[in-house]
């Protein structure tokens, strides 16, 4: 873990900048799954065994966050997924595939029932965007995405990673501070970055659970202080070896059972219930590649991001 000291800050207001529809792919799938039926589940996860409430002190929870981070290189999952939007009083109900590696490669696959709703690619610099249903294919950069505002991309361009979405520290590679504070009976650590010579940012804020060694909810930040959404986690396994486990096969790891991005309205969100997951399998690159159908029209990602409406609209 970096050495970093952790320091207490005094109370002040974030920048926070216009509202970001992080997940705003619900409005185009309510169009898409309208009068459908509920779709299939993957069967859940076990039900997590109780954890005892005498949690460690914060800097032995970051490091235990750093240890399992550090433990896991490529994740794949099997997800149960709601896509709920507030305002509609809708929830649609699909079932998708998440790959990760430790170098920032992802694909994201959202289906209802056999049908491929969404698959996202991010791999390298580049970025891809699927959407059968709109007959819209998206390439771009992942700069693109990172830099524009006001598109449902950029939670997930920030920490769509496996790392960060499944096994989040309090550190990134470009900061230079934590801060923590107590805000009611939880301690909030703060990433703080220095995107200029004169100009400190905090990119992330970290509620730690009170009662077990992890964080409950990532307030999450681009460089110039944007909110872009949250992080929620929820259903923790703390997985324990079984004896006659070989000790050189892959180790088990502490991780949540439910993650959900949720737009910094809090109007829409994605829950992502993890029915299987498997740590440190190989991943071939070309599982991060999106093929392209013959014919198929190549639209701009940066263009589409700068439009008027959503790219899921």
């Amino acid at each position: 873990m970096n050495n970093m000291p952790i320091v207490h800050c005094r109370s002040g207001r974030l920048e926070w900048a216009r509202t970001l529809r992080t997940v705003a792919l619900v409005a185009g799938l309510g169009v898409w799954l309208g009068g459908c039926a509920a779709t299939q589940y993957n069967a859940r996860l076990p039900e997590p065994q109780p954890v005892a409430t005498n949690r460690v002190p914060l800097l032995k929870v970051m490091e235990q966050m750093d240890e399992r981070r550090k433990a896991v290189d490529t994740v794949s999952s099997s997800l149960n997924v709601v896509l709920r939007d507030e305002v509609k009083g809708k929830d649609y109900h699909l079932n998708g595939a998440y790959l990760g590696d430790n170098n920032g490669n992802l694909r994201l696959r959202l289906k209802y029932e056999e049908t491929t709703i969404m698959d996202l690619a991010f791999r390298g610099d580049t970025v891809e965007l699927m959407l059968p249903r709109k007959g819209r294919y998206y390439r771009g950069s992942r700069e693109d995405v990172q830099t524009a505002s006001g598109n449902e991309l950029a939670l997930l361009a920030q920490v769509g990673n496996a790392h960060d979405l499944f096994f989040p520290r309090a550190w990134s590679p470009k900061a230079i501070e934590r801060r923590v504070k107590l805000e009611g009976n939880q301690e909030v650590v703060s990433v703080i970055e220095r995107p200029g010579i004169l100009v400190k940012k905090c990119t992330r804020r970290f509620w730690i659970s009170p009662t077990q060694p992890v964080a409950d909810k990532i307030e999450v930040f681009n460089a110039n202080g944007q909110a872009l959404g949250v992080i929620r986690y929820g259903d923790y396994r703390f997985p324990e070896p079984l004896a006659g486990d070989d000790a050189s096969g892959p180790k088990q790891v502490a991780h949540p059972g439910t993650v959900t991005l949720v737009s910094e309205d809090g109007n829409r969100s994605l829950q992502m219930d993890i029915s299987a997951l498997h740590l440190n399998q190989p991943i071939p690159p070309q599982r991060f590649e999106i093929t392209v159908p013959d014919g198929q029209k190549v639209l701009e990602l940066k263009e589409g991001l700068s439009g008027e409406k959503g790219l899921f609209d």
